[in-house]
C-alpha cells in the first residue's frame, strides 16, 4: 500500500499502488541475503483476495519450487486477510520447501514503514535451511509463526500477529534465525476449485431464529458455529443446529474466545460442549474464519473419510 503526496488521514487513503518490483527495491541489503525473482500474482487489498486468487497463488508457488534451484517463497500480502491465505497455502501446500507470508502495518507513505524489515526477514527466512519441512510460515516484527496458529490481534499496532496459546515458533535476531518448535505435520489437502457452500455463525445472547432459519434455509454445505466460552450454545439455537445436521451440512463448532481450547466434558446443560458433541458436532480449536477453510477445503477432497478425519482432529 502507498498514498499520493498530501493524502493524510482526511484524504484519499492508501491504494495496493506498489509493485512486486517496487518492494524488492525498497529493501537494503536483500542482494546479500538470497537472490530474488519476484513476479506479481495480483494487486489487491487483502479484502478482495478470492479463492481463485489463493488457488492460483498456490499453484504458482509449486510450479515455482519444483525448480531445484529455488530455494523457497516468500508471499507479501494484505494483513486483514493475512492469516487465511496462509492457512489455506498450509492446508494446500503441506511440508517441503519453506514457504513465508508476510506484510506490513504502516504502509511505505508513513513514518517507520515496517514492510521493508518484514520483507527482509522472510526472505531471511526462506532461505534457512532449518525452515524447510515446518509448513507455511509468517513473518512479521521479527517473529515467525506457523500459517495454522497465527491471528491478527489489533488494527493498527505492528506487534498485532499472534499466536494464542503456545506463541510463535521462532525468531529473528541480529540477522539469525532461530526455531523453538516445529508445527504439527500433517498431509498436503490440494485444492483445484471451491464448489462447496459454507456458512459461518456467531453465537451471543438471544440469538433470532429467523436469522439462523434463513441461514440452514440456505442449505449450505457446512456450518461454523463460533460458540460462547469454552463451546456453548444457547438452547434457543439448538434445533436449527439440529435441522442443519438432518439435512446434511457439516456443523464445526469454535469459539469466540480469542485464546484456549474447547471444552470436552465440563459442562452438561442443553448446548453446552458435552452436549454439542453428543449431537455429532465436530470441535474445531482454529478461529472461525480458519474453521471455515478447513471445513472447505476438506469437503473439496470428496472423500467422507477425508472430511471425517481432518473435522474429527480439532487441531487441524
Amino acid at each position: 500500500m502507498s498514498s499520493a503526496p498530501g493524502q493524510g488521514p482526511g484524504g484519499g487513503g492508501a491504494t495496493p499502488a506498489l509493485t512486486a518490483a517496487d518492494l524488492v527495491r525498497a529493501v537494503p541489503g536483500l542482494a546479500q541475503v538470497a537472490r530474488v525473482e519476484y513476479e506479481q500474482v495480483c494487486n489487491l487489498p487483502g479484502p478482495s483476495i478470492t479463492f481463485q486468487h489463493l488457488m492460483t497463488l498456490a499453484e504458482r508457488i509449486r510450479e515455482r519450487l519444483a525448480d531445484p534451484g529455488v530455494h523457497g517463497a516468500v508471499v507479501t500480502h494484505g494483513t486483514d486477510t493475512l492469516e487465511e491465505t496462509a492457512y489455506f497455502l498450509d492446508l494446500d501446500l503441506g511440508r517441503g520447501k519453506p514457504v513465508v507470508v508476510t506484510g506490513a502495518m504502516r504502509h511505505s507513505a508513513l513514518p517507520g514503514a515496517d514492510g521493508p524489515a518484514n520483507v527482509y526477514q522472510s526472505v531471511k527466512v526462506a532461505a534457512t535451511p532449518e525452515a524447510v519441512d515446518r509448513g507455511v510460515l509468517v513473518v512479521l516484527n521479527g517473529l515467525i509463526h506457523a500459517a495454522s496458529e497465527v491471528s491478527k490481534f489489533h488494527t493498527q499496532s505492528v506487534e498485532t500477529f499472534r499466536s494464542p496459546g503456545f506463541g510463535p515458533i521462532g525468531a529473528v535476531f541480529e540477522d539469525r534465525v532461530t526455531f523453538a518448535r516445529s508445527p504439527r505435520r500433517r498431509r498436503a489437502l490440494p485444492v483445484t476449485a471451491i464448489t462447496h457452500k459454507v456458512a459461518m455463525v456467531k453465537m451471543a445472547i438471544d440469538p433470532e431464529p429467523e436469522f439462523l432459519e434463513a441461514v440452514i434455509g440456505a442449505r449450505p454445505d457446512g456450518l461454523v458455529l463460533e460458540a460462547v466460552g469454552g463451546g456453548h450454545v444457547p438452547q434457543k439455537a439448538l434445533p436449527y443446529v439440529d435441522k442443519a445436521m438432518r439435512q446434511g451440512t457439516k456443523v464445526v463448532m469454535c469459539t469466540r474466545v480469542p485464546e484456549g481450547p474447547l471444552l470436552t466434558g465440563t459442562y452438561g446443560f442443553a448446548g453446552s460442549e458435552k452436549d454439542m458433541r453428543e449431537r455429532g458436532v465436530f470441535f474445531s480449536n482454529r478461529n472461525a474464519q480458519k474453521t471455515r477453510l478447513k471445513l472447505l477445503v476438506a469437503l473439496e477432497q470428496g472423500d467422507p473419510a477425508v472430511v471425517e478425519e481432518v473435522l474429527s482432529d480439532p487441531d487441524w
